[in-house]
C-alpha cells in the first residue's frame, strides 16, 4: 500500500511518498530491551537526545551590554546668540555657523568657524568658535584635532569672561574624556579625572552624564563592585530617573546574579509609578526571568500578572512570560492553553517549536504526541516536529509509529541534512534492536557515505562492524571499520571489546592478546574490563602460555570481588591448571570455590579433576553436595559419580543404591552402563540369581559390547563352576565369537589386540577345543614378540594356558615345555623384565 500526503508551504508543493508495507515498516515487538545481544556479548543501545541543531529562543527581554554612551547633543536655544548687527562681519559668520549647527549642516557650520577661527581672533566669536568647531571635529571622527582645539577652548576660556561661560566648560572637559574613552585611554588614568570633574560640576544633567561615562569605564576595567556602589549612589542623588535602576540591574542579569536582581527589584518595583514604561517593562522582564531562574515561581506570577497589568494593549508578550514560567513548572498543559491565547502567527509558530524541543528535553514525551494544533504553524519546521514526535513515541516503547514517524521525518528534512541524519539514525537503532541486519547495514551504509563529519561517525563504525559481524561476514571489514573510531568516543572500550572477539573467533590469538592487553592498560574504568581479562587469559591459555594466564586471572579475581560472572572465571582458571600438570591445586581452588558457588558445571569439573587424581572420597564428598541441591535434571549424574566411587572403594550395597537412582532418569549414553554395574555387583555379592535374570535381559538387547562380552564372561564362569562346560558353553562360544569378530578389526589397538588373543584362548581351553586355543595361544606369542613392554603381562599367562592346552591333546613335551618355562618364569619375574 503506498500513501500519498501533500504538504503545501510558500515555496513549493513537496510530494511526500511514504510506504508503510512490510518492506518499509514491519511491526516491531514493543517489549524488546534496548541492547543488541549478540554472540560476543550484549553492547548497549545508546538512545540519545536528538542533538538538534541550535535555535536562537524568543527572548523574553533582550539585555545588551551598556553600550558606549553617545555624545550628547549640546542644541540648546539658550546658546543661540543674538542677531549681531551689520557691521560686525566676525558675529555675521558665527551667527550663520550656528544655524548651520542647529539645521544640521556640520560640514557649513564648520566651515563659518573656521572663518570665525582665522578671520576675526580678536573678537568675542573667538572663543564660542573654539567649542563649537570642537563639537564638530567630534562630529566628524576626527578626535586629536578635536582635543587640540578644545584644549585651546578652555585656556582661551580661562582669559576672558563671556556668557554661558560655566556651561560650555563642563562641556568641554566631559566632551574630552568623552574622546579620552573612546581612543580606548587607560581606565585607570580617565577613573580619577572623572570622580574629580563629577565632583567639580554642578549641573545636573552634566553630572548625571558623567556619572555614566563613570559607569561606562568601572565596567571596562572589570571594577563591577565599584560600578554597582556607583549605580546605587545614583539611585539617591537622582530619584526621578529609572536609568540607574536599569543600569545596576542590566549588570546583575549578565553577571548571573539572580538572588541580587530579584532583591533590588523587589524593591524598588514597591513604588513602579518612579519609573516609565519602557524602563518598566524591561525590569520586569528580568525579574520574571531571574524568578524563574531562582524557581521562586510565586514571585514570578506576580510579576506575570503586574506585567500583564501594564501591557493591556500587548497580549503575546505577557502569555510569552507566562508560558516560561510554565516550562520551568513543566506545566504542558497549561502551556497549550496560553499558547492558544497568542495572536502573532509567526510567534506561535516560533514559541510552538521552541515548546516540542523543551518538552523532548523535559522527557514530557505526552505532549508532543498528544497535543493538536493547526498544521500552519509547523510548516518551517515539521520535519523537525515529526522527529520529536517519532523519538517521543520511541521513549514510550511505540516502536511501529516511532518508525513511521522517522520515515516522515527523513522524507520531509531534504533542505535540513542534521534532521534528516537523525531521523535515519534513530531508525537504525530500532533495527538493530529487532536485529533487522538487512535493513541496519543499508542504513548504517547510508550514513557512513552521506555524513563523514558527522558527530556519531564513531557509532555508526561500530554499528556497522557488530552487524556485519553477526551476519557472519568477512571479519577483516568488521576490524577495518572498528579501527576508524576515535579514540575518544564513548565507543572506544566497546571497539577494542569486539575486535578482541573477533580476533579469538578467528583464533588469531596473538591479535587478540594484543587488543584486550590495550582495554586493560588504557581504559581501567571500562565496563568490558572484567569480561576483557577473562578474554585475555583466555587467548593466553590457547597459546599455551599458562603462566601468563594463570597470572590475568589472578589479577581478575583480586581487582573484581565479586565476579559478576565467576563461573567462567573458575572454569578457566581450572583448566589452565590441569594443563600445567596442577591437580592438587585445582582442587583446592574447586574445594573453596564450590562453598560460594554450588554451580553443577564446577560440581561436574571437580569430579573430573578427583577422578584424575583417583580420590574416591573426595569424589563420594563432592557428588553428596550436589545431592543437598535442589533436585535437577543433575541428580542422576550425581548419583552416577557416587555409585563408581563406592563401587571403587568395594562398598558395592550402598553403590547398589545410586545406581538404582541414577537408572530413573540416566545421563545420556550412561544407561547400560549402570545397568551393567548393576548385574555385576549382583554376580559380586554372589546374587547368581538375580545376576542371572538381569544377565540374560541385557543380553536379548545387546550381546556385542565389551559390556556385553564381560556379561558372557561371568554367565559363562558361573555355569562352568556350577553346572560344567555344557551350560556354559552357548556363552562362552557368544564370547569367543565377539572377540574373534573384534580381532578382525585392522584398526583395533595392538594391545588391546593381544589381550582379546589371549582372552579367546583362554576360553577355547574352557570349551575344551584345546587345538583353537593352542593355535590363538600361539597367536598371542608371536604378538607378544612385537610388543615388548607388555611381555611380563602376558609371557606367563599365555604359557601356562599353551601347557594346559598341549597336555589335554596328549602333547606331554610341548606341556613340559610351557611348565618348565613358566617355573623359571614366575620365579625370576620379580627381580627380571622379560
Amino acid at each position: 500500500m503506498i500513501k500519498y500526503i501533500f504538504i503545501k508551504n510558500a515555496k513549493q508543493l513537496i510530494l511526500l511518498v511514504v510506504i508503510v508495507n512490510q518492506f518499509i515498516c514491519t511491526a516491531f515487538s514493543q517489549n524488546l530491551e534496548r541492547t543488541f545481544e549478540s554472540r560476543s556479548g550484549n553492547f548497549p543501545i545508546l538512545i540519545s537526545s536528538l542533538d538538534l541543531p541550535e535555535m536562537e529562543k524568543v527572548p523574553l527581554v533582550r539585555v545588551s551590554p551598556q553600550g558606549f554612551p553617545r555624545l550628547p547633543d549640546w542644541r540648546s536655544s539658550r546658546f543661540l546668540p543674538e542677531d549681531p548687527s551689520w557691521l560686525d562681519r566676525g558675529g555675521k559668520f558665527f551667527k550663520e555657523g550656528m544655524t548651520a549647527y542647529y539645521t544640521e549642516r556640520p560640514l557649513e557650520a564648520l566651515k563659518h568657524f573656521r572663518q570665525v577661527l582665522e578671520s576675526y581672533p580678536e573678537t568675542p566669536w573667538f572663543v564660542p568658535s573654539l567649542f563649537w568647531s570642537g563639537q564638530l571635529l567630534v562630529l566628524d571622527g576626527k578626535y586629536d584635532l578635536a582635543l587640540d582645539r578644545l584644549k585651546t577652548f578652555e585656556r582661551e576660556a580661562s582669559k576672558i569672561n563671556f556668557p554661558f561661560q560655566k556651561d560650555f566648560l563642563d562641556r568641554s572637559r566631559y566632551t574630552r574624556i568623552w574622546i579620552d574613552l573612546k581612543q580606548e585611554r587607560s581606565s585607570e588614568e580617565l577613573l580619577p579625572m572623572l570622580k574629580q570633574t563629577v565632583e567639580e560640576v554642578q549641573e545636573q544633567g552634566i553630572k548625571f552624564k558623567l556619572f555614566e561615562l563613570q559607569i561606562f569605564a568601572l565596567q571596562k576595567a572589570n571594577k563591577i563592585d565599584a560600578a554597582k556602589s556607583l549605580l546605587r549612589q545614583m539611585e539617591e542623588l537622582f530619584p526621578g530617573q529609572g536609568q540607574p535602576t536599569l543600569w545596576l540591574a542590566q549588570i546583575h542579569y549578565h553577571l548571573g546574579d539572580w538572588n541580587s536582581l530579584v532583591q533590588m527589584l523587589d524593591e524598588s518595583l514597591q513604588d513602579k509609578e518612579l519609573f516609565p514604561a519602557q524602563y518598566l517593562d524591561s525590569l520586569l522582564l528580568m525579574g520574571i526571568h531571574a524568578a524563574i531562574e531562582l524557581e521562586q515561581f510565586n514571585l514570578a506570577d506576580n510579576w506575570v500578572r503586574l506585567f500583564k497589568e501594564l501591557s493591556r494593549d500587548r497580549n503575546d508578550l505577557p502569555l510569552l512570560a507566562t508560558i516560561r514560567v510554565q516550562q520551568k513548572l513543566q506545566d504542558y498543559a497549561a502551556i497549550g492553553t496560553s499558547w492558544e491565547q497568542m495572536n502573532d502567527d509567526l510567534l506561535r509558530s516560533k514559541v510552538m517549536r521552541e515548546v516540542f524541543r523543551q518538552a523532548e528535553k523535559d522527557f514530557q514525551y505526552d505532549f508532543p504526541i498528544s497535543y493538536e494544533f493547526d498544521e500552519r504553524y509547523w510548516l518551517d519546521w515539521k520535519a523537525e516536529g515529526q522527529l520529536i514526535k517519532a523519538h517521543s513515541f520511541r521513549m514510550k516503547n511505540q516502536r511501529d509509529e516511532a518508525y513511521r514517524l522517522y520515515q516522515i521525518s527523513h522524507a520531509l528534512a531534504e533542505d535540513s541534512p542534521v534532521i534528516r541524519e537523525r531521523a535515519l539514525y534513530h531508525r537504525v537503532l530500532i533495527e538493530l534492536e529487532v536485529k533487522d541486519y538487512e535493513r541496519s547495514e543499508k542504513h548504517l551504509e547510508q550514513l557512513l557515505a552521506s555524513y563523514p563529519e558527522s558527530i556519531y561517525r564513531s557509532e555508526y563504525h561500530f554499528w556497522y562492524a557488530l552487524v556485519l559481524h553477526e551476519k557472519n561476514l568477512d571479519p577483516i571489514r568488521s576490524l577495518m571499520a572498528l579501527r576508524q573510531i576515535d579514540e575518544g568516543s564513548e565507543r572506544v572500550d566497546d571497539s577494542l571489546f569486539l575486535q578482541g572477539r573477533i580476533h579469538l573467533e578467528q583464533s588469531n590469538w596473538s591479535q587478540a592478546v594484543r587488543v584486550f592487553r590495550k582495554l586493560k592498560t588504557n581504559l581501567v574504568d571500562s565496563p568490558y574490563l572484567e569480561p576483557g581479562l577473562l578474554f585475555l587469559a583466555e587467548a593466553f591459555f590457547q597459546q599455551k602460555n599458562h603462566v601468563e594466564a594463570q597470572a590475568v586471572l589472578s589479577e581478575l579475581r583480586q581487582k573484581f570481588n565479586p565476579l559478576q560472572e565467576p563461573i567462567p572465571v573458575i572454569h578457566l582458571q581450572v583448566r589452565n591448571l590441569k594443563a600445567m600438570g596442577a591437580f592438587e591445586e585445582a582442587d583446592d581452588l574447586l574445594r573453596k570455590d564450590l562453598q560460594q558457588h554450588s554451580d553443577f558445571s564446577l560440581i561436574q569439573l571437580h569430579l573430573s579433576i578427583l577422578e584424575e587424581l583417583g580420590d574416591q572420597q573426595g569424589i563420594l564428598e563432592t557428588s553428596r553436595l550436589g545431592l543437598n541441591l535442589a533436585a535437577t535434571e543433575n541428580q542422576a549424574y550425581l548419583h552416577l559419580q557416587r555409585a563408581n566411587a563406592l563401587y571403587q572403594t568395594e562398598n558395592y550395597a550402598k553403590a547398589f543404591v545410586h545406581y538404582e537412582q541414577a537408572l530413573f532418569s540416566p545421563p545420556a549414553g550412561q544407561q547400560a552402563f549402570i545397568r551393567f554395574r548393576l548385574i555385576k555387583i549382583h554376580y559380586q555379592q554372589k546374587e547368581f540369581g538375580a545376576f542371572e535374570s538381569r544377565a540374560k535381559a541385557f543380553l536379548e538387547e545387546d550381546h556385542q559390547s565389551e559390556n556385553a562380552n564381560d556379561l558372557l564372561l561371568m554367565l559363562g564362569t558361573y555355569h562352568f563352576q556350577q553346572d560344567g562346560p555344557e551350560k556354559a558353553k552357548p556363552y562362552l562360544e557368544q564370547l569367543v565369537s565377539n572377540q574373534v569378530l573384534a580381532v578382525r578389526n585392522p584398526e583395533l589397538d595392538p594391545v588391546r589386540r593381544l589381550e582379546l588373543v589371549t582372552r579367546i584362548g583362554e576360553q577355547y581351553n574352557l570349551l575344551e577345543d584345546f587345538q583353537s586355543a593352542e593355535q590363538w595361544l600361539n597367536q598371542g606369542l608371536r604378538l607378544m614378540e612385537d610388543l615388548p613392554d607388555q611381555k611380563k603381562d602376558y609371557h606367563l599367562r599365555i604359557l601356562r594356558e599353551k601347557g594346559l592346552a598341549a597336555f589335554n591333546q596328549g602333547k606331554y613335551n610341548r606341556a613340559l615345555s610351557s611348565d618348565l618355562k613358566v617355573n623359571y618364569l614366575d620365579k625370576n619375574l620379580s627381580r627380571t623384565e622379560i
